[in-house]
């Protein structure tokens, strides 16, 4: 089964920069978003990681508020290499909610 027919949550598209902290090694690469919902996120990253890592993203939102949203912490789920690094599925530990994820949240609710 492919991993878009596994989704439980409507996704939406984000092209935003993010950076991808591997929360074992401490390191960290750079990303693109790619979808969004209110319980994971679809992305590219510079660097293979093999599902069952433990991420922090740090996404930069465009708007005059934010720069730069909290570290979203996730789990990733699928990955498949793609043009020197990988395409990624990854569930957030917790999901978006408006109380702490106010512009993701607003991004996924306004489409």
């Amino acid at each position: 089964m492919l991993p878009s027919e596994r989704r439980r949550y409507e996704r939406v598209s984000f092209p935003m920069a993010l950076t991808v902290v591997d929360l074992l090694r401490r390191q960290q690469y750079a990303g693109h978003g790619i979808d969004l919902s209110l319980w994971g996120i679809g992305f590219y990253v510079e660097r293979f990681l093999e599902a069952g890592t433990r991420v922090a993203l740090v996404l930069r939102l465009r708007g005059a508020e934010a720069a730069e949203a909290e570290p979203i912490e996730a789990i990733v789920r699928w990955a498949r290499v793609e043009a020197g690094g990988a395409i990624v599925g990854a569930e957030f530990s917790q999901a978006l909610s408006p109380a702490y994820h106010s512009h993701l949240y607003e991004a996924i609710c306004s489409r």
